[in-house]
């Protein structure tokens, strides 16, 4: 259901899709527990930092995505991961 919201956007773009394709089979069945750093993203996806962060903040401001938790740099030098949801507008 999800997938098909983003899907009928008609601003949608092969990036942003393939985005929101990873995070929403990252969810629950509630669309909660998206649990990823932006370099599992880049990784996943093979798109740079800057084409995911982009498909990030685009799907926060079309109210598709809510960041729960913000992931952090930890001392050791690893990351902490980014908590999301999936939203229905």
């Amino acid at each position: 259901m999800w997938v098909a919201t983003v899907l009928d956007d008609p601003g949608v773009t092969r990036k942003l899709l393939l985005i929101a394709l990873l995070l929403g089979t990252s969810a629950r069945a509630d669309g909660t527990g998206i649990l990823v750093t932006d370099a599992m993203l880049v990784g996943d996806s093979g798109f740079p930092l800057s084409t995911v962060c982009s498909a990030l903040d685009t799907l926060q401001q079309r109210g598709l995505l809510l960041q729960v938790h913000r992931g952090h740099q930890l001392d050791d030098g690893g990351h902490a991961v980014s908590e999301y949801a999936l939203l229905m507008p």
